[in-house]
């Protein structure tokens, strides 16, 4: 067992595992498989790469993010608070977590004053001592994204509702994105989202579909990929652009003078976690 720091959940996603509505994620496959992957007992891992002609070629391939039994520690934004004690003069700074203005209490062992150029630190660059709440991995397996089960969808936290029975506990997205809108394939309508919906116009007919939504959101939308010029250098170059949507297309387009790799439907990572742990002056408690 070991403890790692955990995906960069944003605040809303966060307060979803908290409360237990979230139990799974999951994180592309980089690099994607050529031939995809399969399950393998001969690999050591559980997980094989595909050979070129459909076998297996028992090549292991391990989940870089954390096998079952590790501590994944949830990260989440911090920034500095000055003051003029003399006290925390000495030590310098405070730290506090931006999501409640709660400051990291030393007296647990766990936090130490930590200092850092910026006034803010983003959840991406938290120290792992710093993390007051953590997550146990309890299965890791991969697929491609489309697999993903009615049952798995509601684990990734969508929500289900019947419009007119009671409101929507806001309108923020659960990823802090915009308004996921309707698929073509909806044939119903719906009442499955992502935590963000106002009304049922902006519901989905399944929870798979919602899913699909708030992934398209994150993934769809190509993402530049810089080489640098020289090795170790710090010079980088725009190569070209890639994406990874739900649709199940494989294809290059240009975007902007450059190729744009569009990779659908890719091959994941896939973790279910539990055993929420409560940190140090955290505000929130988990609902049972």
């Amino acid at each position: 067992m070991s403890e790692r720091r955990a995906p960069g959940f944003t605040a809303s996603l966060r307060e979803q595992i908290i409360l237990g509505n979230k139990t799974q994620t999951r994180i592309i496959c980089k690099p994607q498989p050529e031939y995809g992957i399969v399950g393998c007992l001969m690999s050591g891992t559980g997980f094989a790469l595909i050979r070129s002609d459909g076998g297996c070629s028992c090549k292991p391939v391990t989940s870089p993010h954390g096998q079952p039994g590790d501590v994944w520690a949830l990260r989440e934004p911090m920034h500095q608070e000055f003051t003029t004690s003399d006290a925390d003069a000495a030590n310098g700074c405070l730290a506090v977590y931006a999501d409640d203005q709660v400051v990291i209490d030393r007296r647990t062992g766990r936090c130490a004053c930590y200092d850092w150029e910026r006034e803010t630190l983003a959840s991406i660059s938290m120290p792992l001592w710093a993390a007051r709440d953590s997550v146990t991995l309890k299965r890791v397996w991969v697929e491609r994204v489309r697999d993903i089960s009615e049952e798995d969808a509601f684990a990734e936290g969508i929500v289900e509702m019947e419009w007119g029975m009671w409101q929507p506990p806001g309108t923020a997205s659960l990823d802090g994105g915009t308004t996921y809108h309707p698929f073509k394939e909806r044939r119903v309508e719906g009442r499955f989202h992502s935590g963000d919906a106002t009304g049922p116009e902006h519901c989905l007919g399944s929870a798979r579909h919602a899913f699909g939504n708030r992934w398209n959101s994150l993934h769809a939308k190509p993402n530049p990929v810089y080489l640098r010029d020289i090795k170790g250098g710090t010079t980088k170059s725009l190569d070209h652009y890639v994406s990874h949507p739900w649709e199940d297309v494989q294809e290059t387009r240009e975007y902007l003078g450059k190729p744009w790799i569009v990779l659908g439907n890719p091959w994941v990572w896939c973790f279910e976690f539990g055993d929420y742990q409560r940190g140090p002056g955290r505000k929130m408690e988990k609902k049972r």
